[in-house]
C-alpha cells in the first residue's frame, strides 16, 4: 500500500491522457457503486456521439458479470443484436475499493470507428446518467428507458446532450459500416 489514493489517481489518470484511443477516470467507492448497480438495475441505454454538425447514436448494454458497459452503432444493434460489433466499452475495475476507496474506469474505443475525445465524452456522459440524478429523471434517464419506457422522450433527452466545443472535435475516425 506505498501509493495513497490520490497518486494511484493522478497515475491512472496520467496514464490513460497518454494512451490512445482509451480515456480513463478515477472515482470513488460510491461513485463505483452507483455506476454498477444502476448499471445492473437498468442495463440498455443509448449515446449521441456529435460529429460532422449531427451525430449517430450509440446503444449501450451492462454486463454485470464482466462490470463493464458495452457500446454499438444502433443501426448495427437494430439489424442483429448477436452480430453487432462492439464500438467502445467502459470496464468498471474494483481491486482497489476495499484498500483505497477507489474504483477504476477504463474507456476503449474501436480505433476504426471512434477517435479519443469521442471515447472520454462517452465516459463522461456514461458517468453523467448513471451516477447522477440524471439516472432517474422520469423522461430522459436509464431507469425511464428500461423501466417506463413509454415515458422516455429521446428527443428531449438528445437536445440535453450538448456537443462538445469545436476545439474538442478530432478528425473522423473510420466510417460506421
Amino acid at each position: 500500500e506505498p501509493e495513497p489514493p490520490t497518486a494511484v489517481r493522478a497515475i491512472w489518470e496520467a496514464h490513460h491522457t497518454e494512451a490512445a484511443y482509451v480515456a480513463g477516470a478515477a472515482v470513488d467507492a460510491a461513485e463505483h457503486a452507483l455506476l454498477s448497480e444502476r448499471g445492473a438495475e437498468s442495463p440498455f441505454f443509448i449515446f449521441p456521439v456529435h460529429r460532422e454538425g449531427g451525430h449517430f447514436t450509440l446503444v449501450s448494454q451492462f454486463a454485470p458479470e464482466k462490470q463493464m458497459f458495452v457500446m454499438t452503432y444502433l443501426e448495427h444493434y437494430k439489424k442483429d443484436p448477436a452480430l453487432a460489433p462492439p464500438w467502445a466499452s467502459v470496464t468498471l475495475y474494483d481491486e482497489l475499493l476495499h484498500t483505497k476507496q477507489l474504483g477504476l474506469l477504463r474507456a476503449e474505443a474501436d480505433a476504426d470507428r471512434l477517435t479519443k475525445p469521442e471515447a472520454a465524452r462517452l465516459l463522461t456522459q456514461l458517468r453523467h446518467v448513471y451516477a447522477t440524478d440524471a439516472y432517474g429523471s422520469r423522461t430522459t434517464g436509464p431507469w425511464a428507458l428500461n423501466h417506463a419506457e413509454r415515458h422516455f422522450n429521446v428527443e428531449e433527452y438528445f437536445q440535453s446532450v450538448q456537443p462538445p466545443p469545436a476545439a474538442a472535435v478530432e478528425p473522423t475516425a473510420g466510417s460506421r459500416d
